[in-house]
């Protein structure tokens, strides 16, 4: 709560502030029908955000959400923890065998970012990018091979999705 909510209110206020131009704000996909407390502030954070515009886009700021899924290799990332399982010889965790995910690179979510920022977007819009989707079990294997051991563990408790979405359906105009 005081990162995602708090911390985006604090955030756009110290823009209008300070006379910032522009702020983006990062969201996930688990803001859209949040299932779950992060996916809720998630959620939060976009519309107050979004809704600055009404307050900072008279003095010429303007602020504005991206909405994507996992970034391959950033820091948390499932696939450094699965390497690291693999190196010490340990099976491979998964979830549920039918986990579906959003994927995007790296470069490709700060070139989402910079876009945002860019006077290329009107003030209050959520960018939500086309992503591709892959199956969780799919990466296990790309990661371990066919045959490597792995364990289920289940779906964690607090409303973890098994497939994500990038827009709820009031939002597809």
């Amino acid at each position: 709560l005081a990162t995602n909510v708090t911390g985006a209110w604090n955030t756009v206020l110290a823009a209008m502030l300070h006379g910032a131009r522009r702020t983006v704000f990062i969201s996930s996909d688990k803001a859209v029908q949040a299932t779950n407390f992060y996916g809720s502030t998630k959620a939060l954070a976009e519309r107050l955000v979004t809704a600055s515009n009404a307050y900072g886009s008279p003095g010429g700021q303007s602020a504005t959400a991206v909405r994507y899924g996992n970034v391959g290799g950033s820091r948390g990332s499932v696939i450094h923890l699965w390497r690291r399982a693999v190196a010490e010889g340990r099976p491979l965790a998964l979830t549920d065998v039918r986990m579906t995910r959003f994927w995007l690179t790296l470069d490709e979510a700060c070139d989402l970012v910079l876009l945002a920022a860019s006077d290329a977007v009107q003030p209050g819009e959520v960018i939500v990018p086309k992503l591709p989707g892959f199956l969780v079990a799919d990466l296990a294997q790309a990661i371990g091979g066919y045959d490597y051991p792995r364990v289920s563990t289940g779906r964690r408790s607090g409303g973890e999705k098994l497939h994500e979405l990038l827009l709820a359906e009031p939002e597809v105009a």
